[in-house]
């Protein structure tokens, strides 16, 4: 494995005029961020008003009346209803990987000095958020692939549907292997089981998925262009595919502590 370095540089020029540019750019910045802070204050606010007038007058008959709880999930609908949109929450997370070997005189004659390697595994940004109170979106991608960024889950979702609980239109994870689905975040080690080289992971399609009843199953059906990954997400020559998925939980006692879990996928 070899590693280049990028020189990385930011420049302002030696003159007076980048310097003050700078300055500028730094202000706006903060301006805008205290009007978007302020501007949610503004929202919040009414929301909270109402609220707490309605407990002030009503407390005595809260506990008792379910009449009282009807009117009261409408003052935070309605109040909802001014929610400014779309959203946009930044998120992300820093993963490094690291290897360290003790050779042998023998290890070093079969093989020759191992050295010592340090190197990002994951760097991703991603920007998540709603465009509407029934409608998500995704926009991630990670920084520590060779070359280039690399498109990670980029979607939007469709939620509350009147059949499947979601439906997502982009590049994301096709429901197959558990494996594949669980976060990375959420590894026992920094990387996935062997089995995991079978999975077709993230493709560009279309998603549904769904619950049974009580939640104790869960359904999704895919079906996806077949592409490489990267920045370029349609891949036209590549092929066509479909993913199903179901879990069901036949055991499920005291809260989870005792379960089990099975589970079919097809690809």
């Amino acid at each position: 494995m070899e590693y280049y370095k990028i020189p990385l540089q930011f420049k302002t020029g030696r003159s007076t005029k980048g310097k003050v540019r700078l300055i500028v750019l730094l202000v706006c910045f903060l301006l805008g961020i205290n009007n978007f802070l302020s501007a949610q204050k503004s929202i919040d606010e009414p929301l909270s008003e109402s609220v707490n007038q309605y407990l002030i007058e009503k407390e005595p008959e809260l506990l008792s009346s379910a009449e009282q709880e009807d009117d009261l999930h409408q003052i935070f609908e309605c109040e909802s209803c001014n929610h400014r949109y779309p959203t946009g929450e930044i998120s992300g997370f820093l993963q490094f990987d690291t290897a360290t070997f003790d050779q042998s005189a023998d290890s070093v004659a079969a093989f020759g000095v191992i050295n010592n390697k340090t190197a990002v595994r994951r760097a991703r940004l991603a920007l998540i958020g709603d465009l509407a109170p029934d409608i998500g979106y995704k926009l991630d991608a990670d920084y520590a692939t060779s070359g280039h960024p690399s498109a990670r889950d980029v979607f939007i979702e469709f939620r509350d549907r009147p059949i499947a609980d979601r439906l997502v239109f982009g590049n994301t994870k096709v429901p197959f292997q558990l494996e594949a689905l669980t976060s990375s975040k959420d590894f026992t080690f920094t990387e996935r089981a062997p089995f995991f080289t079978f999975a077709p992971f993230r493709q560009v399609g279309i998603w549904a998925d769904g619950s049974f009843e009580n939640e104790m199953g869960t359904w999704s059906i895919a079906g996806f262009r077949v592409g490489k990954g990267g920045l370029v997400l349609n891949h036209s020559d590549d092929g066509h595919g479909f993913a199903i998925r179901t879990t069901v939980l036949p055991w499920y006692e005291d809260g989870g502590h005792y379960m089990l879990h099975t589970g079919f996928n097809y690809s």
